[in-house]
Parts: C-alpha cells; sequence; structure tokens
C-alpha cells in the first residue's frame, strides 16, 4: 500500500472513533482537544507529503474503541 494510501486509511479510521468517542462522551474535553491536535498535525504531515511523519503521528494517537455500546433494545426483545 502507497504511503499516501495509508494515511487517508488512518485518517478515516480515526476520525471514525473521534466521532465515535464523541457520541458516547467517553473523553472528557482537555483529552478530546489533544487527540484533535494531534489529528491535525498527522493530517498536515501527510498533506504536505510528509508520509513517514504523519503515519507515526497518527499511530501515537491515544484512542481506541469505544468502550461502552449504548443500548438499543431490538424490535424483538420488546414486551
Amino acid at each position: 500500500m502507497p504511503l499516501s494510501a495509508a494515511c487517508r486509511a488512518w485518517n478515516s479510521h480515526i476520525a471514525e472513533l473521534i466521532d465515535q468517542h464523541r457520541t458516547a462522551h467517553e473523553l472528557d474535553a482537555d483529552q478530546l482537544s489533544e487527540i484533535i491536535r494531534l489529528f491535525d498535525e498527522a493530517r498536515s504531515a501527510c498533506s504536505a507529503l510528509r508520509f513517514d511523519e504523519g503515519l507515526a503521528i497518527y499511530e501515537a494517537i491515544p484512542i481506541g474503541p469505544v468502550a461502552s455500546r449504548p443500548f438499543v433494545r431490538s424490535a424483538s426483545a420488546a414486551p
């Protein structure tokens, strides 16, 4: 995979994780701010064709899957 494609894939993945964490309210404002700062820094590095730098920043962003999932009652579980 070309490094530019890897940057795009990381960008999409991290952007989705950020959206999920915003929805789940699992990060405080300071944590979210730092993650977004790093995300913007990685995106800028990739845009400037500094792919190795951008990928290293993406990989260091301290975010993972959302721990809690909202409860959604299925139609079959309704009383």
